[in-house]
C-alpha cells in the first residue's frame, strides 16, 4: 500500500453555527472535524464502519487528547490532516495535524480505537488488515497514555439528558457528545475569558437515549496563564462511569 495512500487530509470551513459566542469554534465542532476525516479515510482504506459491521464488528473509540496552539475563529478554513499511527492486539491509534489553509500549523490529535464484536459488545483482537494499516513514516510510539483521574466527589456538577440527536449508528451517543458534555460543567468565567488549548479524554462505558448524564468538573491546577480541570461523565442511574477527562483553558492571546 502507497505511502500516500496511507494518508488523508480534509478542509474544514469555520461555519457561525460552529462558533462560540467568542466566535471560535465548539469542542463539539472541532470534535465532527476529526471524526468525519477519521472515517472517510478508514472508507478509502476499506476499514469503514459499514465494511466492518458486515464482519460483525464496530469501531469504538477509547481515547482522543487534542491539543491546540491557538484559537481557531470563524471564517477560517482547517485542514486535517490524518493517518493510521500504529496498533496493539486490541488497540488501532490514529494521529491528526491541524492547519490553517495557508499551511500555518495550529494543532494535533492522536485517537485509539477498539473494534468490538457487535453481538456481544466486547472488544476483539484486531483483525490483521486493520493491524497492518500504517503510514510508516510517520507512526509514533503507541506507548499507553498518561492516566486520567476524576474531580473530587463534591465538585460542581451540571445534569444532562442523552437525547436521540446524540445518537450514532451504533444506537449509543457519539463519541462528539461527550466532548460537549465536558466542557458544560466548566465554571462560566473560564468558559468565557480562556480557550481550550488542551483535551483529553478517556471513554470507559456507552450512553444511551434517554440517560441522565451528570457532568463533573474541579480544577487541580492553575495560574494567571492557565487551569487544569478534571471532568468525569456519570450515569445517574446506576453510578456508571461514562468518560474521564483533563482539559486546559488559557488566557485569551
Amino acid at each position: 500500500m502507497t505511502t500516500e495512500r496511507m494518508t488523508f487530509c480534509k478542509r474544514y470551513d469555520v461555519r457561525a453555527h460552529e462558533v462560540d459566542p467568542g466566535g471560535r469554534p465548539a469542542i463539539r465542532a472541532l470534535g465532527y472535524w476529526l471524526q468525519d476525516a477519521a472515517g472517510e479515510h478508514a472508507r478509502r482504506l476499506g476499514a469503514s464502519i459499514e465494511e466492518m459491521a458486515r464482519q460483525g464488528w464496530t469501531w469504538v473509540l477509547t481515547r482522543l487528547r487534542i491539543e491546540l496552539r491557538r484559537p481557531v475563529r470563524w471564517g477560517d478554513t482547517v485542514v486535517v490532516e490524518t493517518w493510521p499511527a500504529g496498533a496493539r492486539p486490541r488497540l488501532a491509534y490514529r494521529d491528526f495535524e491541524l492547519r490553517l489553509d495557508g499551511g500555518e500549523p495550529i494543532g494535533s490529535a492522536a485517537s485509539a480505537w477498539m473494534v468490538l464484536d457487535l453481538a456481544t459488545r466486547h472488544p476483539v483482537r484486531l483483525p490483521e488488515f486493520v493491524r497492518n494499516l500504517r503510514q510508516p513514516a510517520r507512526a509514533r510510539d503507541a506507548g499507553a497514555p498518561g492516566r486520567l483521574s476524576a474531580p473530587a466527589p463534591d465538585a460542581a456538577a451540571v445534569d444532562l439528558r442523552v437525547n436521540r440527536s446524540d445518537l450514532d449508528v451504533n444506537r449509543h451517543a457519539n463519541n462528539v457528545s461527550y466532548l460537549g458534555w465536558l466542557v458544560e460543567s466548566v465554571p462560566d468565567a473560564v468558559w468565557e475569558k480562556r480557550w481550550l488549548e488542551q483535551l483529553d479524554i478517556g471513554y470507559r462505558a456507552e450512553g444511551r437515549s434517554g440517560d441522565r448524564i451528570a457532568s463533573r468538573c474541579g480544577q487541580v491546577d492553575g495560574d494567571g496563564a492557565a487551569s487544569t480541570f478534571a471532568h468525569s461523565l456519570v450515569r445517574v442511574s446506576d453510578g456508571s462511569e461514562l468518560a474521564l477527562g483533563r482539559s486546559v483553558w488559557t488566557a485569551q492571546p
